[in-house]
């Protein structure tokens, strides 16, 4: 007998699962050494995996191929002007600190 409902597939990952990396990341970053370039590198992986995400999802709206294509790279280069602009800055500011120390 059929049914109207759809089918929910099964969960391929459990809820503790998914937050294992997210705790793992808080304990680690609590250790005596943790700079602003390791929460830079923590931030750049998750907007570079986002980034490259956007190639594997479908587009919300009808588009074309190049349409999408489109969108995927603006998605691209604003994730890599992001995470150029904070490493600039970064950059900037450990020089600064740097040189006024000596």
């Amino acid at each position: 007998m059929p049914t109207d409902q759809p089918t929910v597939p099964a969960d391929p990952l459990p809820r503790w699962r998914r937050l294992a990396p997210v705790l793992a990341l808080l304990v680690w970053s609590d250790r005596v050494g943790w700079g602003q370039r390791h929460v830079l590198a923590a931030g750049t992986a998750s907007l570079v995996s986002a980034a490259g995400f956007a190639y594997m999802v479908p587009p919300y709206a009808a588009a074309t191929p190049v349409e999408s294509l489109v969108g995927d790279v603006a998605v691209t280069v604003v994730t890599f002007a992001l995470v150029g602009g904070a490493w600039w800055r970064l950059r900037r500011t450990s020089l600064a600190v740097h040189i006024a120390a000596k």
